[in-house]
């Protein structure tokens, strides 16, 4: 065989490595005898191993140039290829949702995922051997992928850092529908913001407004969504900081990780629902479905409160620091009665949905 046919097949065995390397990352951990290390170890061990599948890619892109390709030069670094995907592979399978986080977990798996995927592509133009510069946008996106994973806000060190991603990613966009329903309360449709806001050329403007009745629902609403706001930042403050002072275990944690997204949706669909003219049935389903979600991030945070609280009192019968329970009790005491707050506006408003006092009936 000539050197080109030796170095296609070398690449074509390398590729077949992507796709059975990807495939491991993809399944499911599953339990066996070998104890998993440190997260803080597969970590450090995770993102070297990028480093050198950096280095590997880089040198076969230079050697497999299309304008002058070294063949004899691709098999050292193939082979140094070959052996960092199954050890990525390997990593991920030492990884336990039930010890190290199933978000953190997943996370882990997407980037390894991505990466492979990337060196794959970058394998297939490579073989190809064809003009142009694609190779070089191949090896530029195979290097953005890994530098992301690398930097400081990319791979997370740990599940508590994974799940406050996602709640961060969030953060803004409750904020966001919490200034919409401020901007509707106090908007007055003046003649400036008429001509300024553009809608009209759309086709989408409108001239209805708040009358009385609605205004005062949509105050109660306001006093809900801030309250809920104000909530989803205190969690990120006590459990899911960096340092947190809540004890949370796994298993509440991985809980705790999709609530975030689904009370932005409730949110944004109950400030929807109260645009002008209201509907009380589209408001009352909204407002039903908002408490659902208000419902199961209580019993989430009651667990996590539990768990801290045995844990300081664990910690009180080794430690001179009495000082644990009463930390424990502040938090509590926070969070029952922000929740009270929230599920008190609750009722009240659906009171005010089911008396039958509607914006025909109180237009006079």
């Amino acid at each position: 065989m000539s050197e080109r046919e030796n170095a296609v097949t070398a690449f074509n065995a390398v590729i077949e490595t992507c796709n059975s390397a990807a495939q491991m990352c993809s399944e499911p951990p599953t339990a066996d005898s070998e104890t998993p290390p440190d997260i803080a170890v597969l970590h450090k061990d995770f993102l070297s191993l990028l480093l050198l599948l950096r280095a590997s890619s880089t040198k076969l892109a230079l050697a497999m140039k299309p304008s002058s390709p070294t063949y004899s030069a691709v098999h050292t670094p193939l082979k140094d290829t070959s052996s960092h995907l199954a050890a990525i592979a390997h990593c991920i399978h030492l990884l336990r949702p039930e010890l190290h986080g199933s978000i953190l977990v997943l996370e882990f798996q997407r980037v390894a995922i991505d990466i492979i995927n990337s060196l794959r592509s970058l394998l297939t133009v490579l073989v190809g051997l064809k003009d142009g510069n694609e190779y070089l946008v191949q090896t530029g996106e195979l290097h953005d992928l890994i530098d992301t994973a690398q930097s400081p806000t990319g791979l997370s060190a740990d599940n508590v850092a994974a799940i406050r991603k996602k709640w961060l990613q969030d953060k803004g966009s409750l904020e966001d529908g919490l200034n919409e329903l401020n901007d509707m309360l106090d908007h007055e449709h003046s003649e400036a913001y008429d001509e300024n806001d553009g809608w009209d050329e759309l086709g989408l403007g409108s001239d209805a407004s708040l009358n009385p009745t609605e205004r005062e629902r949509s105050k109660k609403a306001q006093t809900i969504i801030r309250i809920s706001t104000l909530l989803h930042t205190r969690i990120l403050r006590d459990i899911l900081s960096p340092s947190p002072s809540l004890v949370a275990s796994t298993s509440d944690l991985d809980a705790l990780s999709p609530c975030s997204s689904s009370l932005l949706s409730a949110s944004d669909d109950f400030i929807a629902s109260l645009y002008p003219p209201h509907d009380i049935e589209a408001i009352s389903v909204e407002l039903s479905a908002f408490q659902e979600e208000i419902t199961h991030l209580q019993g989430i945070i009651s667990a996590i409160l539990s768990t801290h609280a045995v844990h300081a009192q664990l910690g009180g019968l080794h430690l001179e620091d009495a000082s644990a329970t009463p930390a424990e009790s502040s938090h509590a005491k926070w969070f029952r009665t922000c929740f009270d707050q929230i599920l008190k506006n609750i009722s009240s408003l659906r009171e005010r949905l089911a008396s039958g006092d509607t914006p025909a009936s109180s237009a006079g």
